[in-house]
């Protein structure tokens, strides 16, 4: 029952999307047990207040707003190198937003400080609680776990106040880790297209390689497109312009509100810049749609993999914003 699952932060999310599937299909006593279950097992989360109070939604969207901006000033103050009001943004932090999820985030930056400032312990420390105390599943996991392998691994040399942001030159050492690897393989790609900035740490998750296979993907409202009906305009379009290519479009329910569709399998990231920049053009499938209710990307076969695990689309909106915008 949902109370053998109470260690898993994750599954109450799961038991309130198969509700809201469920219940939207009209598959009532489906829908009943997955809503029995997180009223009965997750009485005080916010998913069961959703289900009891359709409004409720307001208030998520609103405390998701200030830790956002709280944590935007946090990272800001970081790359400004104002390291002690880092540390002052973070304790408030702790105390506004005790218990949510999001406070790993903070504390990365905590600990990040901390290696800046000379502080090695402590920096320590706070990387290995952040560890332990999350889910591996969570975004901020393996940013903290590849800077704590650099800062103990064998052969590792602290450096303090370095004054580069790029992370990864926080600690030199002979071993490597597949974050920072990632990051220096997207900051050398940066280089190469003259944009070096900073991105956020779920953004750095995601990897840049132009020439690994690649889809086009559409994220579309759902209660203003409906899917079934744009992949049968865009399998008409690949029809009309594309006869010989083999792409296929086919949709995917991305989230509770938003449906995707994806066109594979192109051989590049040109190849699926190319079809997606073709997509919106006024002889594409899209001119009839209204650009507010859909969005087009295109993404490697990795990244996709990455991006529905996880669902950070804003994190892989600046990514593609960053890497993808000078194809």
């Amino acid at each position: 029952m949902a109370r053998d699952h109470t260690d898993n932060p994750e599954i109450v999310q799961a038991f309130f999307m198969l509700y809201k599937i469920y219940d939207k299909q009209g598959n009532t006593p489906n829908a009943n047990y997955y809503r029995d279950m997180v009223l009965m097992g997750f009485p005080d989360s916010d998913f069961a207040n959703l289900i009891l109070d359709e409004d409720y939604y307001k208030e998520i969207m609103r405390r998701s707003q200030l830790i956002q901006e709280d944590y935007d000033e946090v990272y800001s103050l970081y790359r400004r190198h104002r390291y002690d009001d880092v540390l002052k943004a973070v304790a408030s932090a702790k105390e506004l937003y005790d218990g949510n999820p999001q406070l790993g985030k903070f504390r990365y930056w905590e600990g990040m400080t901390y290696a800046r400032t000379d502080r090695k312990e402590r920096a320590i420390t706070t990387l290995q609680g952040i560890i332990a105390d999350y889910p591996p599943t969570d975004s901020i996991v393996p940013l903290a776990q590849a800077q704590l392998d650099f800062l103990l691994g064998d052969g590792g040399k602290y450096v303090s106040n370095s004054g580069d942001d790029g992370l990864d030159k926080i600690f030199s050492a002979g071993q490597d880790t597949s974050i920072l690897q990632v990051k220096r393989e997207n900051k050398q790609t940066a280089k190469a297209t003259g944009d070096e900035e900073e991105l956020s740490p779920e953004a750095q998750l995601f990897r840049y390689k132009e020439e690994m296979a690649h889809q086009v993907i559409i994220l579309v409202k759902e209660k203003k497109i409906r899917a079934t009906q744009l992949r049968s305009v865009i399998g008409n379009f690949i029809i009309t312009y594309y006869s010989n290519s083999g792409y296929k479009a086919s949709p995917l329910m991305f989230d509770d509100s938003t449906q995707m569709i994806t066109i594979s399998t192109f051989n590049n990231a040109q190849e699926a810049m190319d079809f997606a920049k073709h997509l919106q053009l006024d002889s594409g499938p899209l001119t009839d749609y209204n650009p507010d209710d859909y969005q087009v990307y295109a993404i490697s076969k990795q990244n996709y993999t990455t991006l529905y695990n996880r669902k950070r689309m804003a994190a892989y909106k600046q990514f593609y914003d960053k890497y993808y915008k000078h194809e």
